[in-house]
């Protein structure tokens, strides 16, 4: 699979609603798995959890293509001019917010500083497919999970395998069943030189994405 990108997840679960973005760049642990985690790090270690919990609640999910009206546009400038987001010349050119966040993907920062749009990818943790990666910071239990994908069977021990390895998208499901949980991290277990790569058993980057590894991970037979 050299040279082709591996697609991804990334967002937050606060209050049983998930608030997901996808990744369409290389989405692999070592990429943005520990971009994500180091985001979990700093919240955890600065004491910022529960701040992340109002910011999050706050979020408006919308649609992806849904364009920017001028009111949507003052708002960017603003938050741009206060927190930094994507260049003055981008902004200047997006015409949608799936454009947009495109630019902002993997930034987590910007809804730690009070962001209050998303958009709504949550149905791709049922898409496995397409879906290799997965990584939601559960502010429901404090925990960071990780989420790995080509998952075609029904797996609906939640306790093991995740809240959507049982679930089935209604079409184009490619008779996959949703991604399966590979890790769960509690907060209290990051440390100041924590890895994303300590928690997961026997990671090889070179792998990149491989059933047969995930097959180990998750003990299937």
């Amino acid at each position: 699979m050299s040279g082709s990108i591996i697609k991804g997840i990334y967002g937050f679960r606060y209050k049983n609603k998930d608030y997901i973005l996808q990744s369409m760049q290389d989405s692999q642990i070592e990429k943005l798995g520990e971009h994500i985690f180091n985001f979990v790090k700093y919240v955890v270690l600065s004491n910022k959890i529960e701040q992340l919990k109002q910011n999050v609640e706050n979020i408006n999910l919308i649609i992806g293509y849904q364009e920017l009206i001028p009111e949507n546009v003052e708002y960017l400038k603003q938050f741009h001019d206060e927190f930094e987001l994507s260049s003055d010349e981008f902004l200047s050119y997006s015409r949608d917010w799936f454009t947009f966040f495109s630019q902002e993907e993997g930034n987590m920062f910007m809804f730690l500083d009070g962001f209050k749009y998303m958009c709504d990818f949550s149905m791709y943790t049922l898409y496995s497919k397409e879906t290799k990666y997965g990584y939601i910071v559960n502010l429901d239990d404090n925990s960071f999970e990780v989420y790995f994908g080509e998952n075609n069977r029904k797996l609906s021990n939640e306790k093991k395998y995740g809240r959507y390895a049982g679930l089935q998208a209604p079409n184009m499901h490619d008779n996959r069943y949703g991604i399966v949980l590979a890790k769960k991290i509690p907060f209290e277990k990051i440390k100041e030189f924590s890895k994303l790569t300590d928690f997961i058993q026997d990671y090889n980057k070179n792998l990149r994405f491989d059933i047969n590894y995930v097959k180990k991970v998750l003990r299937w037979s």
